[in-house]
């Protein structure tokens, strides 16, 4: 008994192939274009994680500072951080110090309370629109 191998569709069809590859290929594309979305989201993060940083930093310097060192009004202006070209080209940063009362709401006397302000500024890569990141800090007189 011969078995004829043409005649037995034991097989896939060429139809069954294509549309197999085609599928696979839909697939495959939108895994790929996903990858770009994917890292403008991590840069995103990366970029608020920065912010909180160089916010951070600020305070820190200040807070070596004595309390009367610390001058009323804004004593870094916002600017960028680096060069052009450079990461910290994409921050901006402004300090302010100012007198606050014992409800902690802006005042013109000094009762031995100033409030610290960091904001850092920079761009979101998902929006494109400005965000910021700020920290406030409290520093007393000591009598």
């Amino acid at each position: 008994m011969k078995k004829n191998f043409l005649k037995e569709k034991n097989g896939f069809s060429l139809t069954e192939i294509v549309i197999s590859i085609a599928v696979l290929g839909f697939v495959f594309l939108g895994i790929f274009q996903s990858f770009p979305y994917a890292l403008t989201i991590i840069e995103s993060s990366e970029f608020g994680t920065e912010a909180a940083y160089l916010a951070q930093a600020k305070i820190e310097e200040m807070l070596q500072l004595e309390y009367d060192d610390l001058l009323v009004g804004i004593v870094e202006p916002r600017h960028h951080l680096g060069t052009v070209g450079t990461f910290l080209y994409n921050f901006e940063r402004q300090t302010e110090v100012e007198y606050v009362d014992n409800n902690l709401n802006s005042s013109v006397i000094d009762i031995g309370l100033k409030k610290i302000t960091t904001t850092v500024f920079y761009t979101d890569r998902i929006t494109n629109k400005e965000k910021s990141y700020q920290i406030n800090i409290l520093i007393s007189r000591l009598n």
